[in-house]
């Protein structure tokens, strides 16, 4: 993996963060927040004030770990799709123009 490799890899996991955190906390903030993703949604996570039913609570999860469901579902997700990228034949080269 090089370098792009590595910024796509930490671009990925920064996404998918912002994507549980906002799935699992209910959105509703104070006009008063000035970032709502820091300054109110991600804190929530972390304190646990998850505010929508997922698998996990249904499972008898609490807090945060309720999200394990999800982000083994969303790995193994990110897994099978970079499989079958890098099985994938590669495209052959142009042949040059006809003279």
């Amino acid at each position: 993996m090089g370098a792009r490799g590595g910024v796509r890899l930490a671009l990925r996991a920064v996404s998918t963060f912002h994507a549980v955190a906002a799935a699992a906390v209910s959105v509703t903030v104070a006009d008063s927040v000035e970032n709502p993703l820091y300054g109110a949604i991600v804190p929530g996570l972390f304190a646990g004030r998850l505010g929508r039913e997922n698998l996990g609570l249904a499972l008898g999860l609490e807090g945060p770990l309720s999200l394990l469901p999800w982000l083994l579902a969303a790995g193994a997700t990110g897994a099978g799709l970079a499989a079958a990228a890098r099985a994938r034949p590669p495209i052959p080269a142009a042949a040059p123009p006809a003279r």
